[in-house]
């Protein structure tokens, strides 16, 4: 986390956050985990619409 203006941060949720059988996110950042690196955390509207890969309006 930077305190910085605009606050940056990175983060990496390692191996085992999805736990549904066939989820593509089950091991989707475990390349980045083996190479030590982080990435950048969606933080605004805008960032995370542009990333997500599905909706559902309750």
């Amino acid at each position: 986390m930077e305190f910085s203006n605009p606050v940056k941060a990175m983060a990496l949720n390692s191996y085992g956050n999805a736990t549904q059988p066939g989820s593509p996110h089950a091991g989707d950042q475990l390349q980045l985990f083996a190479r030590k690196e982080l990435r950048p955390v969606w933080r605004s509207r805008s960032e995370i619409e542009a990333h997500l890969s599905s909706r559902q309006k309750l």
